[in-house]
């Protein structure tokens, strides 16, 4: 055998290992939403809830489709001077984000990465008021007297509106399945006019 084919053989061995993507990938979390800039006088912090779904090109780089949902509550003081009861913000946001991963290889147990790109956003506000609600009994056919509390939506607004997000996030660990558990923290500027939507959503969650 030529000793030439051995060295060869390894650099094509290491070439098609590198070669098995692109690799499927997805996570899903959940967190706390801070309201930044213009967003912040006017809103409590939040909660968001996080799904994505997208492919790894190489062990350094890849490309995911991010779905994210984020909920505020105006706050009070907002509020009076609103001389409105209740209101919300709430923001379903879809993304297309290119991730670069600082990793030594595809098996690290540690993976930092910063990811960062654009898409579409659809925001409501709402403004509710305390009501009450009637319990209805179907195999009775009866309706009671109003007799349970709830939050009614007095005005709601909806637009559809373009915008950008960047951020980072580490994640660790690999189990039976490759999966890590992962926090990550993004900033999202959507455009609104002269008063766009700044949030800072903070996701901790599992990557698979």
């Amino acid at each position: 055998m030529n000793k030439a084919f051995i060295p060869v053989a390894l650099a094509l061995l290491s070439m098609t290992a590198s070669a098995q993507t692109p690799r499927f990938t997805g996570s899903i979390g959940a967190g706390y939403t801070e309201p930044v800039f213009d967003m912040g006088p006017g809103h409590d912090r939040g909660f968001n809830i996080k799904g994505s779904a997208g492919m790894n090109f190489h062990h350094s780089a890849g490309l995911n489709l991010n779905f994210l949902y984020n909920d505020l509550q105006i706050n009070s003081n907002t509020l009076s001077a609103l001389r409105v009861p209740g209101g919300s913000t709430r923001l379903w946001s879809l993304t297309l984000d290119p991730v670069i991963h600082f990793r030594r290889s595809a098996e690290s147990r540690a993976d930092f990465y910063i990811t960062g790109g654009g898409g579409i956003h659809r925001v409501t506000s709402e403004i509710t008021a305390p009501g009450q609600i009637a319990a209805f009994v179907p195999f009775q056919g009866t309706v009671y007297p109003p007799n349970a509390s709830a939050d009614q939506v007095i005005r709601s607004n909806s637009v559809y509106k373009a915008g950008l997000d960047a951020g980072a996030g580490v994640a660790f660990g690999s189990g039976r399945f490759h999966s890590k558990f992962f926090a990550e923290a993004k900033y999202y500027h959507i455009y609104m006019g002269n008063n766009p939507i700044t949030i800072v959503p903070v996701t901790i969650g599992l990557k698979f």
